[in-house]
């Protein structure tokens, strides 16, 4: 549909088209090609309003956010902030906490030995049984946050995508590991219960797995840009040089993530967002200086204006947001091909 177009395009603009889509933007121009023509493909329907559920996982502070998401008409015109968004649910849970009133005293293991004072200084208990990590009561945590997850009705399921290492290091983790085996469990309760012949919805949600880096970059690492896909963008050099070959990315920080949000939260940079009940609560809290705060809030308890940890609010949220802006990304190049085309 699109070869003749992308064909015409420099791979600095392939690359900066990639990034505006939230598509690997690396490789020869012939993968970038390949890339943005089967993502077009895949983009030609519309989309209507939808739920979707956003999810940055772990275990402690395992953090969630329901976003009604308007739908795109068809037109790549758009809003300096995009769609508006709004937010219905955003919370973090702590599982463990959760699961350690079901699961029979064991012998203790430490859980975070480097961190074991810092976490005795935030209230957070050391150690927890040893069997609280074994598959048969790990699955039940999972079983958990998937009925969770599914009690909002969403469209889509994002979850971020757990990496193995930290750092380029070569060991792995025991942490890690523990979180990745949540994270693989989750997805296959959802699978299961999308393939099962006796539990299967009409209209399961589509789940995606969401790389971390790609969202920080996106919202962090080109301050000042654009990040709406327009022919104008494309043809913008500076933009696109600096996709291109990283002038002007930097390596993201947890306290910038937090910036950004907060920055949305105060109504800046184009923000596009509403909260509702709980939700607005959070992002009250959040948007005060003093939102962190050493105290962890139990999981079954409404929130309060102390929130604890902020990075996980965050990273939810700016996935969300992120996966938003990438659709209309898509269906703008879409649009542009179409009409090339035609």
């Amino acid at each position: 549909m699109a070869s003749k177009l992308l064909g015409n395009l420099k791979a600095a603009q392939l690359k900066h088209a990639a990034f505006l889509c939230g598509l690997p933007s690396t490789g020869i121009k012939a993968d970038l090609v390949a890339v943005l023509q089967r993502q077009a493909r895949s983009s030609a329907e519309q989309l209507g309003r939808r739920r979707t559920v956003s999810v940055d996982m772990g275990l402690r502070n395992l953090a969630y956010c329901v976003v009604d998401v308007p739908g795109i008409g068809g037109s790549p015109e758009l809003g300096k902030g995009g769609r508006l968004l709004n937010v219905l649910q955003w919370k973090k849970t702590d599982l463990l906490r959760v699961a350690e009133a079901q699961v029979p005293i064991d012998p203790l293991v430490n859980i975070d030995s480097p961190t074991k004072s810092r976490s005795k200084k935030r209230g957070r208990p050391a150690a927890v049984p040893a069997s609280m990590f074994t598959p048969s009561e790990l699955s039940k945590t999972a079983y958990s946050v998937t009925t969770e997850l599914l009690k909002h009705e969403p469209d889509t399921i994002l979850i971020e995508r757990q990496r193995f290492r930290s750092g380029g290091a070569a060991a792995i983790q025991e942490w890690t590991v523990r979180v990745n085996m949540l994270e693989s469990m989750l997805w296959a309760c959802l699978r299961t219960l999308s393939e099962g012949s006796t539990n299967k919805r009409v209209n399961f949600p589509t789940i995606h797995e969401v790389n971390p880096a790609r969202v920080a970059h996106f919202w962090v690492s080109t301050p000042g840009s654009n990040l709406q896909l327009t022919a104008d963008t494309l043809a913008n050099t500076s933009e696109v040089a600096s996709a291109a070959d990283g002038t002007g990315r930097k390596r993201v920080h947890k306290n910038d993530k937090i910036a950004v949000v907060r920055s949305w939260l105060k109504g800046e940079a184009g923000s596009s967002l509403t909260f509702e009940g709980g939700a607005a609560k959070v992002a009250n809290a959040f948007a005060s200086p003093s939102g962190r705060s050493s105290r962890t809030e139990p999981a079954d308890t409404e929130p309060s204006d102390d929130i604890g940890k902020l990075d996980d609010l965050a990273d939810c949220l700016l996935q969300a947001a992120a996966w938003a802006r990438w659709e209309e990304n898509r269906n703008a190049l879409t649009q542009l091909l179409l009409t090339e085309d035609g």
